[in-house]
């Protein structure tokens, strides 16, 4: 038997980058799967791939920034699947400027994605996990979480906010609260945020970001790769197998 069968994952920004194989290795490992992106082509893309591979696969074209469209999400997977045993917050965002340059509609758009569509799955789908005897939450951040560099006020404030989130759900959880969570922590590496331009920052809420050059894109790859197989191999070993 495969280590996560009869498991059922929830994983947003699906459709690419980083999301996308996390979702091919929960796949191989037997979980079900309910994928969400905004970018709905590329995610049913995804998701045919990998029920051709015999995946239990439900895909949904979600805006996480949006509370209802995160709810119905939530109630969807429910009505499929009776459950859900891992939620991944993928979907994020970059966006670089000095204070003074970057619009107010701007920071909200960016808020919005990066802590308010982590804040919205983990209220929604805490009391399904709840539910279950083993269960994780994993929120993807950036060393951007726990450093400020000139330039990314923005994108470091959501991910100052999304660690302290967490942290209070920790202190909840050694108190007996469940589920477990788990975190990538600084180990996900981005895009440099010169891929991010700000003609093509409403058009793609995923990791996966344009790619100007052959070289970006190996960089990509390597994040993906290694970000997914982390976050497995912790999963696995939890549960008592090796990633």
């Amino acid at each position: 038997m495969r280590k996560l069968e009869q498991s059922v994952a929830v994983v947003t920004g699906a459709a690419t980058g980083i999301g996308r194989a996390l979702a091919t290795r929960l796949a191989d490992e037997g979980a079900s799967l309910c994928l969400a992106d905004i970018n709905k082509e590329a995610l049913e893309v995804v998701a045919q791939g990998l029920r051709a591979k015999g995946c239990d696969v439900s895909a949904y074209a979600v805006d996480v920034a949006d509370r209802q469209q995160v709810e119905d999400l939530c109630r969807n997977v429910v009505e499929q699947f009776g459950r859900a045993d891992l939620l991944i917050n993928n979907a994020g965002v970059a966006l670089c400027g000095d204070v003074e340059e970057v619009s107010l509609s701007d920071i909200q758009w960016l808020m919005g994605i990066n802590f308010w569509g982590m804040v919205y799955g983990v209220k929604y789908f805490l009391p399904i996990l709840k539910q279950q005897q083993q269960a994780y939450i994993v929120n993807l951040s950036s060393v951007f979480g726990m450093i400020a560099p000139p330039g990314e006020a923005a994108y470091s404030a959501s991910k100052f906010a999304c660690y302290s989130h967490r942290d209070c759900k920790v202190q909840q959880t050694r108190c007996g609260d469940q589920p477990k969570e788990a975190r990538t922590g600084s180990r996900n590496a981005r895009v440099p945020c010169s891929h991010f331009t700000r003609a093509r920052r409403r058009s793609h809420r995923g990791r996966g970001a344009a790619r100007r050059d052959s070289h970006s894109h190996r960089a990509r790859c390597i994040s993906d790769r290694s970000v997914s197989t982390s976050i497995a191999r912790t999963l696995l070993a939890d549960n008592g197998a090796t990633a």
